[in-house]
């Protein structure tokens, strides 16, 4: 088996001997190694590192682009101890809304994690996606957390909900 992610999808190629195993069984086993692969893909673990029981799992929603290994650093700083998860995007040639990207990444949040608790977390698009998340959360009566690194300017992305509010600058 060889798998890869590319551009946000899932690329698997199966190879077996139909001598030792029957064809009908090797592709009933291909077929649910994929959709595996698949929900693995939906929130992943972003390191091995134990967490604390009682720290919430962060979130981290991926930038422009798809990917979340630029939060690999990050998620080794914070462990151990903190629990970090990527979401990753789609294919970024697809066009998209940011309501659109929240709600996908709100739905993959929830499938990993039924109850929350929502600690949130983005960079760059990420943030706008995060916030987004935020506010879909915020208006079913949920507690969130939100961390925003270097996000959009408020009102710079159609569609974006940055404005009213707080908010605590870095420095």
């Amino acid at each position: 088996i060889t798998a890869a992610i590319d551009g946000g999808q899932l690329h698997a190629r199966f190879s077996a001997d139909p001598a030792i195993i029957p064809p009908a069984e090797i592709e009933a086993a291909c077929t649910r190694l994929l959709a595996l692969l698949e929900a693995a893909g939906q929130v992943v673990p972003l390191t091995d590192a134990p967490a604390d029981p009682g720290a919430p799992p962060l979130l981290l929603i991926h930038p422009a682009g798809g990917g979340i290994d630029c939060y690999a650093p990050l998620a080794r700083l914070l462990a151990p101890g903190q629990a970090c998860y990527g979401i990753p995007g789609d294919n970024p040639a697809a066009p998209a809304t940011l309501a659109g990207l929240a709600a996908t990444a709100l739905e993959r949040a929830r499938t990993a994690f039924p109850d929350g608790p929502w600690n949130l977390a983005g960079w760059s698009l990420g943030g706008a996606i995060a916030w987004e998340m935020a506010s879909l959360l915020e208006r079913e009566g949920e507690n969130v957390t939100l961390t925003l690194i270097d996000p959009p300017e408020p009102g710079r992305l159609d569609g974006s909900v940055l404005t009213d509010r707080k908010s605590t600058r870095l420095n």
